[in-house]
């Protein structure tokens, strides 16, 4: 098995496109606003894509899903080697984050959250250095190929 994308089920399929597109300036592979499926790449050969929600549930055959978000079940992660940078550019877009960018020493990395028009989480991230490791994830980290 190899995992070919991960697409994300839609209500608001023109603005989570825009978000995608223009916002994150992820190159459009597939699709454009108006219609009911766009890919996105996003580094290496795994890709984002949205599908509109109202077609996959008449896909898998079950009615409408009124509610579909009370807590965050997954998190796209996105690799940034500038998070800063970006977090500023897509402020200055408009873009509201959940979270400002910080260090995190016990998870060795660096990230700011937001959330795109569909509420899905997002967390934009940076490897921090080893040396501003917690000692505990430095030591937990030994063995591991990284």
């Amino acid at each position: 098995m190899k995992l070919q994308g991960i697409r994300l089920l839609v209500e608001k399929f023109d603005e989570t496109f825009s978000f995608y597109a223009d916002s994150l300036e992820l190159e459009v592979t597939w699709g454009k606003p108006g219609e009911s499926y766009a890919s996105f790449k996003i580094g290496g050969q795994i890709g984002i894509s949205i599908f509109t929600a109202e077609l996959m549930d008449k896909a898998i055959g079950v009615p409408a899903i009124e509610v579909r978000r009370c807590a965050d079940t997954a998190v796209i992660v996105i690799d940034t080697n500038e998070l800063d940078v970006l977090y500023r550019k897509l402020t200055a877009k408009g873009v509201t984050f959940v979270t400002e960018p910080h260090d995190m020493p016990g998870w060795g990395n660096r990230c700011a959250h937001l959330r795109d028009p569909e509420g899905n989480l997002i967390e934009l991230s940076t490897m921090l250095l080893e040396e501003k490791w917690e000692d505990e994830l430095r030591e937990a980290a030994k063995g591991y190929n990284r």
